[in-house]
């Protein structure tokens, strides 16, 4: 669903990038610039992942819940390992 939800914004004919953060996108920025960018175009960002989360946690119902849900069980399975590694 995020895929097809993904691909329903994309103009196909530019290869698009998801970035971890905005910082790493705006780090990436020269590089790009270099490689795909001609004079005439203007600057336009690449959604960074934090930036595509936001979107889909305000637009889907429910869905910041269950990742709220699936980060609390991440960091309970790390206590675990972690005492078990003390124990």
């Amino acid at each position: 669903m995020l895929l097809a939800l993904l691909r329903k914004h994309r103009d196909d004919s530019v290869p698009q990038t998801v970035y971890c953060s905005d910082e790493c996108q705006e780090a990436d920025w020269k590089r790009h610039k270099a490689e795909c960018c001609e004079d005439w175009q203007a600057p336009r960002g690449v959604p960074s992942q934090d930036r595509i989360s936001e979107y889909f946690n305000e637009h889907i119902p429910g869905l910041r819940e269950m990742n709220a849900e699936m980060e609390k069980r991440k960091l309970l399975r790390r206590a675990q390992a972690l005492e078990e590694d003390t124990a």
